[in-house]
């Protein structure tokens, strides 16, 4: 049995990848290697960087599974009793189809 979506797990991600609401798989590895060197415990002095790491961690995994599972992006709407409809790109563009 697979797991569903979460779409708003996949929100909550992109929000701390600070990701556009359409991004390239170029676009995620990015963000995710930039703020990686923004709060890596070795190089932030502040208090929160360790559990800000974790979240880009978590984030960068969770939409990366996403964009491998679901190489044409998909949304709530577009998911009704097993149908899945491809009407239009949202959410995540893989580059690497």
């Amino acid at each position: 049995m697979e797991k569903e979506i979460n779409f708003e797990d996949l929100d909550r991600a992109r929000k701390i990848l600070e990701l556009p609401p359409k991004a390239s798989l170029s676009t995620i590895k990015n963000a995710f290697h930039r703020l990686s060197r923004k709060y890596h415990p070795d190089y932030c002095k502040e208090t929160d960087c360790v559990d800000m790491m974790q979240k880009i961690s978590w984030a960068y995994k969770l939409i990366i599974e996403y964009c491998e599972k679901y190489p044409i992006p998909l949304t709530k709407d577009e998911i009704t009793d097993n149908e899945v409809k491809f009407s239009y790109y949202d959410k995540f563009y893989p580059d690497f189809l």
